[in-house]
Protein backbone atom coordinates (compact mmCIF):
# COMPACT_ATOMS: atom_id res chain seq x y z
CA UNK A 1 0.00 0.00 0.00
CA UNK A 2 1.52 3.58 -0.93
CA UNK A 3 1.68 6.02 1.89
CA UNK A 4 0.99 9.78 1.08
CA UNK A 5 4.62 10.36 1.18
CA UNK A 6 5.06 7.93 -1.49
CA UNK A 7 2.63 9.14 -3.74
CA UNK A 8 3.95 12.76 -3.62
CA UNK A 9 7.43 10.92 -4.12
CA UNK A 10 6.01 9.30 -7.23
CA UNK A 11 4.08 12.37 -8.33
CA UNK A 12 7.52 14.42 -8.58
CA UNK A 13 9.24 11.37 -10.40
CA UNK A 14 6.97 11.61 -13.26
CA UNK A 15 6.96 15.03 -14.02
CA UNK A 16 10.57 14.81 -13.86
CA UNK A 17 10.26 12.02 -16.03
CA UNK A 18 7.55 14.40 -18.26
CA UNK A 19 9.69 17.44 -18.44
CA UNK A 20 12.56 15.22 -18.91
CA UNK A 21 10.32 14.19 -22.07
CA UNK A 22 9.38 17.29 -23.12
CA UNK A 23 12.17 18.97 -23.10
CA UNK A 24 14.24 16.64 -25.46
CA UNK A 25 11.21 16.82 -28.24
CA UNK A 26 11.60 20.32 -29.83
CA UNK A 27 15.22 20.75 -30.76
CA UNK A 28 14.67 18.12 -33.38
CA UNK A 29 12.35 20.47 -35.09
CA UNK A 30 13.40 24.26 -34.65
CA UNK A 31 15.49 24.10 -38.25
CA UNK A 32 12.52 23.27 -39.81
CA UNK A 33 10.06 25.77 -37.96
CA UNK A 34 11.56 29.02 -36.87
CA UNK A 35 9.83 30.99 -34.67
CA UNK A 36 10.45 34.64 -33.39
CA UNK A 37 8.31 35.68 -29.97
CA UNK A 38 7.24 39.36 -30.11
CA UNK A 39 6.49 40.77 -26.56
CA UNK A 40 3.77 43.42 -26.24
CA UNK A 41 5.02 46.55 -24.05
CA UNK A 42 5.66 50.46 -24.20
CA UNK A 43 8.10 52.38 -23.17
CA UNK A 44 6.37 53.62 -19.44
CA UNK A 45 6.96 49.53 -18.72
CA UNK A 46 10.45 50.02 -18.26
CA UNK A 47 10.30 48.15 -15.21
CA UNK A 48 8.35 45.19 -16.83
CA UNK A 49 10.89 44.84 -19.72
CA UNK A 50 13.39 44.42 -16.98
CA UNK A 51 12.28 42.16 -14.73
CA UNK A 52 11.18 40.05 -18.32
CA UNK A 53 14.94 40.75 -19.40
CA UNK A 54 16.38 38.89 -15.68
CA UNK A 55 13.90 36.04 -16.05
CA UNK A 56 12.32 34.20 -18.90
CA UNK A 57 13.84 35.89 -21.82
CA UNK A 58 17.56 34.13 -20.36
CA UNK A 59 15.64 30.91 -21.02
CA UNK A 60 14.32 31.99 -24.22
CA UNK A 61 18.19 32.63 -25.00
CA UNK A 62 19.23 29.46 -23.55
CA UNK A 63 16.84 27.44 -26.05
CA UNK A 64 17.83 29.57 -29.11
CA UNK A 65 14.40 31.37 -29.70
CA UNK A 66 14.59 34.99 -31.25
CA UNK A 67 12.53 37.45 -29.52
CA UNK A 68 11.37 41.34 -30.07
CA UNK A 69 10.39 43.70 -27.30
CA UNK A 70 7.79 45.62 -29.43
CA UNK A 71 7.56 49.27 -28.62
CA UNK A 72 5.59 51.69 -30.30
CA UNK A 73 6.79 55.22 -31.51
CA UNK A 74 5.01 57.39 -33.63
CA UNK A 75 7.95 60.12 -34.77
CA UNK A 76 8.59 56.41 -36.90
CA UNK A 77 8.12 56.13 -40.29
CA UNK A 78 9.65 52.83 -40.67
CA UNK A 79 10.20 50.02 -38.02
CA UNK A 80 13.81 50.72 -36.15
CA UNK A 81 15.93 48.20 -33.96
CA UNK A 82 17.59 48.68 -30.86
CA UNK A 83 19.41 45.67 -29.81
CA UNK A 84 16.29 43.39 -28.67
CA UNK A 85 13.64 46.12 -28.82
CA UNK A 86 11.67 46.72 -32.20
CA UNK A 87 10.55 50.16 -32.21
CA UNK A 88 7.16 50.26 -34.77
CA UNK A 89 5.98 53.55 -36.07
CA UNK A 90 3.01 53.82 -34.51
CA UNK A 91 1.71 55.77 -31.10
CA UNK A 92 2.69 53.55 -27.80
CA UNK A 93 -1.12 53.46 -26.34
CA UNK A 94 -3.26 50.98 -25.62
CA UNK A 95 -5.68 52.20 -28.37
CA UNK A 96 -2.74 51.10 -30.88
CA UNK A 97 -2.35 47.91 -29.63
CA UNK A 98 -3.29 46.51 -33.05
CA UNK A 99 -1.79 48.94 -34.90
CA UNK A 100 1.86 47.64 -33.16
CA UNK A 101 0.87 44.44 -33.32
CA UNK A 102 0.42 44.59 -37.41
CA UNK A 103 3.41 46.34 -37.84
CA UNK A 104 5.62 44.02 -35.88
CA UNK A 105 3.91 40.99 -38.43
CA UNK A 106 4.57 43.36 -41.50
CA UNK A 107 7.88 43.73 -40.45
CA UNK A 108 8.40 39.83 -39.71
CA UNK A 109 6.80 39.09 -43.38
CA UNK A 110 8.41 41.52 -45.28
CA UNK A 111 12.35 40.98 -43.54
CA UNK A 112 12.91 37.68 -42.28
CA UNK A 113 12.38 33.94 -43.14
CA UNK A 114 10.30 33.28 -39.68
CA UNK A 115 7.85 30.62 -40.22
CA UNK A 116 5.86 31.23 -37.08
CA UNK A 117 5.15 34.79 -34.72
CA UNK A 118 4.31 33.99 -30.80
CA UNK A 119 2.88 37.16 -29.40
CA UNK A 120 2.66 37.46 -26.00
CA UNK A 121 1.99 40.76 -23.30
CA UNK A 122 4.41 41.90 -20.90
CA UNK A 123 2.60 40.70 -18.21
CA UNK A 124 3.38 37.42 -18.44
CA UNK A 125 6.14 34.64 -17.66
CA UNK A 126 6.68 32.44 -20.42
CA UNK A 127 8.05 28.47 -19.86
CA UNK A 128 10.57 28.97 -22.54
CA UNK A 129 11.10 25.20 -22.89
CA UNK A 130 7.52 24.32 -23.59
CA UNK A 131 7.04 26.25 -25.98
CA UNK A 132 8.37 23.56 -29.17
CA UNK A 133 6.38 20.96 -26.93
CA UNK A 134 3.37 22.60 -28.36
CA UNK A 135 3.71 21.38 -31.84
CA UNK A 136 2.50 25.06 -33.08
CA UNK A 137 3.80 24.38 -36.11
CA UNK A 138 0.52 22.04 -37.19
CA UNK A 139 -1.65 25.35 -37.25
CA UNK A 140 -2.16 28.01 -38.41
CA UNK A 141 -3.34 29.98 -35.43
CA UNK A 142 -4.26 28.83 -32.10
CA UNK A 143 -3.98 29.92 -28.27
CA UNK A 144 -6.20 29.68 -25.35
CA UNK A 145 -9.35 30.17 -26.26
CA UNK A 146 -11.89 33.65 -24.63
CA UNK A 147 -15.54 34.35 -25.43
CA UNK A 148 -17.28 31.37 -26.27
CA UNK A 149 -20.56 33.33 -26.61
CA UNK A 150 -21.28 36.54 -27.61
CA UNK A 151 -22.59 37.55 -23.84
CA UNK A 152 -18.56 36.82 -22.46
CA UNK A 153 -17.60 39.68 -24.47
CA UNK A 154 -16.86 42.51 -22.20
CA UNK A 155 -17.34 45.96 -24.46
CA UNK A 156 -15.80 48.35 -22.21
CA UNK A 157 -12.46 46.19 -21.61
CA UNK A 158 -10.32 49.32 -22.72
CA UNK A 159 -11.82 51.90 -20.13
CA UNK A 160 -9.20 53.68 -17.74
CA UNK A 161 -6.39 52.00 -20.27
CA UNK A 162 -6.52 54.34 -23.34
CA UNK A 163 -4.38 57.32 -23.48
CA UNK A 164 -7.17 59.26 -26.15
CA UNK A 165 -10.46 60.30 -23.24
CA UNK A 166 -13.01 59.32 -26.09
CA UNK A 167 -12.00 55.75 -25.93
CA UNK A 168 -12.13 55.60 -22.50
CA UNK A 169 -15.74 56.68 -22.21
CA UNK A 170 -17.02 54.86 -25.75
CA UNK A 171 -17.94 50.83 -25.60
CA UNK A 172 -16.65 48.81 -28.23
CA UNK A 173 -19.53 48.28 -31.19
CA UNK A 174 -18.37 45.81 -33.02
CA UNK A 175 -19.96 42.45 -34.01
CA UNK A 176 -19.37 39.33 -32.86
CA UNK A 177 -18.89 36.46 -34.76
CA UNK A 178 -17.17 33.91 -32.76
CA UNK A 179 -14.45 33.05 -30.22
CA UNK A 180 -10.66 33.91 -30.57
CA UNK A 181 -7.43 33.48 -29.03
CA UNK A 182 -6.66 35.75 -25.92
CA UNK A 183 -4.11 38.16 -26.76
CA UNK A 184 -3.03 38.56 -23.18
CA UNK A 185 -2.07 34.62 -23.15
CA UNK A 186 -0.61 34.82 -26.37
CA UNK A 187 -1.25 33.03 -29.42
CA UNK A 188 0.70 31.80 -32.46
CA UNK A 189 0.63 32.60 -35.81
CA UNK A 190 1.75 30.84 -39.06
CA UNK A 191 3.34 32.80 -42.19
CA UNK A 192 0.42 31.96 -44.07
CA UNK A 193 -1.69 33.61 -41.18
CA UNK A 194 0.10 36.66 -40.87
CA UNK A 195 0.16 37.01 -44.62
CA UNK A 196 -3.40 37.34 -44.65
CA UNK A 197 -3.15 39.89 -41.63
CA UNK A 198 -1.26 42.40 -43.60
CA UNK A 199 -3.05 42.08 -46.32
CA UNK A 200 -5.73 43.73 -44.26
CA UNK A 201 -6.68 46.98 -43.45
CA UNK A 202 -8.27 47.73 -40.25
CA UNK A 203 -9.95 50.36 -38.72
CA UNK A 204 -9.82 52.92 -35.66
CA UNK A 205 -12.95 50.74 -34.75
CA UNK A 206 -10.72 47.71 -34.41
CA UNK A 207 -9.76 48.24 -30.50
CA UNK A 208 -9.42 45.00 -29.51
CA UNK A 209 -6.49 43.29 -30.50
CA UNK A 210 -7.19 39.56 -30.55
CA UNK A 211 -10.44 39.73 -31.57
CA UNK A 212 -9.73 41.63 -34.60
CA UNK A 213 -6.92 39.31 -35.75
CA UNK A 214 -9.31 36.17 -35.34
CA UNK A 215 -12.37 38.22 -36.94
CA UNK A 216 -10.03 38.56 -40.09
CA UNK A 217 -8.73 35.19 -39.91
CA UNK A 218 -12.06 33.44 -39.84
CA UNK A 219 -12.91 35.41 -42.87
CA UNK A 220 -9.94 33.71 -44.57
CA UNK A 221 -11.02 30.36 -43.25
CA UNK A 222 -8.88 30.14 -40.56
CA UNK A 223 -10.29 29.31 -37.26
CA UNK A 224 -8.82 29.73 -33.78
CA UNK A 225 -7.03 26.04 -32.91
CA UNK A 226 -7.36 25.00 -29.30
CA UNK A 227 -4.84 23.20 -28.56
CA UNK A 228 -4.96 20.94 -25.12
CA UNK A 229 -0.77 21.21 -25.05
CA UNK A 230 -0.90 25.15 -24.94
CA UNK A 231 -1.73 25.68 -21.40
CA UNK A 232 -2.01 28.64 -19.70
CA UNK A 233 -3.19 29.89 -16.02
CA UNK A 234 -4.30 33.32 -14.36
CA UNK A 235 -2.43 33.24 -11.01
CA UNK A 236 -5.29 36.08 -10.43
CA UNK A 237 -7.76 33.24 -11.17
CA UNK A 238 -6.92 31.71 -7.67
CA UNK A 239 -8.09 35.21 -5.57
CA UNK A 240 -8.78 37.80 -7.88
CA UNK A 241 -10.98 39.71 -5.00
CA UNK A 242 -8.52 39.30 -2.75
CA UNK A 243 -5.04 38.67 -3.83
CA UNK A 244 -2.13 38.62 -1.66
CA UNK A 245 1.51 37.45 -1.96
CA UNK A 246 0.91 35.07 0.26
CA UNK A 247 -1.51 33.13 -2.03
CA UNK A 248 1.06 33.48 -5.01
CA UNK A 249 4.04 32.24 -3.15
CA UNK A 250 1.90 29.46 -1.87
CA UNK A 251 0.66 28.39 -4.94
CA UNK A 252 3.88 28.17 -6.94
CA UNK A 253 5.51 25.99 -3.77
CA UNK A 254 2.67 23.77 -3.55
CA UNK A 255 2.04 23.27 -7.76
CA UNK A 256 5.62 23.99 -8.89
CA UNK A 257 5.21 20.46 -10.54
CA UNK A 258 2.15 21.59 -12.62
CA UNK A 259 3.59 25.26 -13.81
CA UNK A 260 6.85 23.85 -14.89
CA UNK A 261 5.96 20.28 -16.66
CA UNK A 262 2.67 21.22 -18.31
CA UNK A 263 1.53 24.93 -17.74
CA UNK A 264 3.44 27.00 -20.84
CA UNK A 265 2.48 30.35 -19.81
CA UNK A 266 1.42 32.38 -16.43
CA UNK A 267 -0.14 35.44 -16.63
CA UNK A 268 1.47 37.66 -13.56
CA UNK A 269 0.03 41.54 -12.55
CA UNK A 270 3.00 42.01 -10.15
CA UNK A 271 6.88 42.35 -11.32
CA UNK A 272 8.28 40.85 -8.44
CA UNK A 273 6.34 37.45 -9.41
CA UNK A 274 8.35 37.29 -12.50
CA UNK A 275 11.82 36.97 -10.15
CA UNK A 276 9.32 34.29 -7.94
CA UNK A 277 8.68 32.01 -10.65
CA UNK A 278 11.90 32.01 -12.16
CA UNK A 279 13.49 31.10 -8.58
CA UNK A 280 11.30 28.52 -8.17
CA UNK A 281 11.52 27.67 -11.81
CA UNK A 282 15.64 26.62 -11.44
CA UNK A 283 14.91 24.84 -7.83
CA UNK A 284 12.62 22.35 -9.16
CA UNK A 285 14.52 22.35 -12.41
CA UNK A 286 17.88 21.52 -9.94
CA UNK A 287 15.94 18.94 -7.84
CA UNK A 288 14.24 17.05 -10.60
CA UNK A 289 16.75 17.04 -13.87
Amino acid sequence: MLMRTDLLHLKYETSAIIMEKQYTTGFETRANYKMVIGIITCAKNADKIAAIKQTWVKDLRKQQIDYYFIIGDPLLTNCKIEKDILYVPCADAYESLLQKVYCFYKYVLENTAYDYIYKVDDDCFVNAELLYTTCFWNYNYFGREVCVEEEGLNRTWHFGKCTTPIYNHSAYTGQYYGTWCGGGYGYFLSRKAIQEIVSTTFTTADIYEDKAIADVLRMKNIIPDINEKYTALDILELDRNNFKRSVFADFITRQSHLLFTSVVIVEVKKNYQFAELQNKKQLFHSLHV
